[in-house]
């Protein structure tokens, strides 16, 4: 009995090994990642990187049909304090996505002041400046806009223009710096060609929303998930 038991047992475990060797063989592979970015179909994020290599702080990042506005960056301590910003931006790529209103890019920017007496973030005013691609070529252009709700969802475009007279590529460093005169007065120079923007509305408070940041973007609107921005920054 004891012996006809000790059978069944071992017939039992070779069965089930060999049940197991049929799983693991049915089994396929999911991502071997043989191309430059991460597989959209396959996964829910997609590429982000901010890290330090070669004395530069990276910033990539990659939109995707599901998430079509895409930024990776890194904010400033004590933005309040912070008036004037500028550093070394190299692009390294500026890949379009297939939709509308595409861009890719790297900035500096943040908010600066609120043109309401009281309230929420409505009224809290962003400046920027970028160098990026828009579908004709690496540019750089500067943008002031204003908040239209608290929840920074709804925006006036007060100012967005390209700094003309400059000829841009990837892979080249530029000098990049954003000034605000603590009024409503913003300057934006690259590469020493400066425009300058003083018809926003007028500064009654601090901005409510404190950030100012170092970033790239890759933005499209019913896009293929292609757009792809990376950049490096330095000397800030």
């Amino acid at each position: 009995m004891k012996l006809a038991n000790c059978i069944i047992a071992f017939l039992f475990l070779l069965a089930a090994s060999t049940v197991g060797i049929n799983t693991v063989k049915a089994k396929t592979l999911y991502d071997d990642f043989p191309g430059n970015y991460l597989d959209s179909s396959k996964w829910n994020q997609s590429d982000f990187v901010r890290e330090v290599s070669g004395g530069k702080l990276i910033l990539k990042t990659k939109s995707t049909v599901a998430n079509t506005y895409e930024r990776s960056g890194a904010e400033f301590q004590d933005p309040s304090s912070i008036n004037s910003i500028q550093c070394e931006i190299i692009v390294n790529a500026a890949t379009l996505d297939s939709g509308t209103d595409t861009e890719s890019f790297a900035r500096i920017g943040g908010f600066f002041y609120n043109s309401q007496a009281e309230g929420g973030a409505t009224g809290d005013v962003w400046a920027g400046i970028h160098i990026g691609n828009r579908g004709s070529g690496l540019e750089a252009y500067w943008e002031v806009s204003e908040s239209l709700n608290d929840d920074l969802t709804s925006w006036n475009i007060l100012g967005l223009e390209t700094i003309a007279g400059l000829s841009l590529d990837t892979g080249n460093p530029y000098t990049v710096k954003l000034e605000y005169d603590g009024a409503n007065t913003f300057t934006f120079t690259v590469a020493g060609l400066s425009a300058t923007f003083d018809s926003g509305p007028a500064r009654q408070r601090a901005a409510v929303t404190q950030s100012k940041a170092l970033a790239v973007g890759a933005y499209s609107n019913g896009g293929s998930g292609s757009g792809f921005a990376s950049a490096s920054f330095d000397d800030v």
